[in-house]
């Protein structure tokens, strides 16, 4: 399994559901913490307070082996 670190993009609104975006896909956990963090404190200085950036850990099948084992589901 390769797990992979998507960045998340919402942005709320009043009237209809929120607006979900892929931002960045990344190898390592802690940096696409990091840059959530950081995209944060950039929407909070632009007073975007209907946006929030959050990071979604999946795992998917590294695709070298046909192993159902490897299937997430």
């Amino acid at each position: 399994m390769t797990e992979t670190n998507v960045i998340l993009k919402v942005q709320m609104f009043n009237c209809t559901d929120p607006l979900i975006t892929v931002e960045l896909v990344m190898d390592k956990r802690h940096q696409a913490v990091d840059i959530a963090d950081k995209l944060n404190d950039i929407a909070k200085a632009k007073k975007e307070n209907t946006t929030t950036y959050f990071v979604q850990t999946i795992d998917l099948p590294n695709g070298t082996e046909d192993n159902d084992d490897d299937i997430p589901f």
